[in-house]
């Protein structure tokens, strides 16, 4: 497991049981999110395919399309985390050029 892989899985145990914002607003307001999926639901579909991947039930040809949207689905996390991140720092101040 990569150093990217501990920060998903730290990032993971962080965020169990939490609802993602737009989602629990468009539940709020009685109506479903236009918005992309967020970090929290896009986490959720990683771990469902990595299961099913782990199964071993799954034919050559559907292991490798869940293998592709599992990278998919990474990427995304990690574009969402690097986000975050900077938006953390410029809270705190780090980020400024002064």
């Amino acid at each position: 497991m990569g150093l990217a892989d501990h920060r998903i899985q730290r990032t993971r145990s962080n965020h169990r049981g939490r609802t993602n914002v737009a989602t629990r607003k468009a539940k709020d307001d009685g109506g479903k999110a236009d918005e992309e999926p967020g970090f929290d639901e896009r986490l959720q579909q990683l771990e469902a395919l990595v299961s099913e991947l782990e199964g071993g039930e799954l034919s050559l040809e559907d292991s490798l399309a869940r293998y592709g949207r599992g990278v998919e689905l990474l990427k995304a996390c990690r574009g969402q985390l690097e986000t975050f991140r900077a938006r953390v720092e410029e809270l705190s101040g780090d980020g400024e050029d002064s």
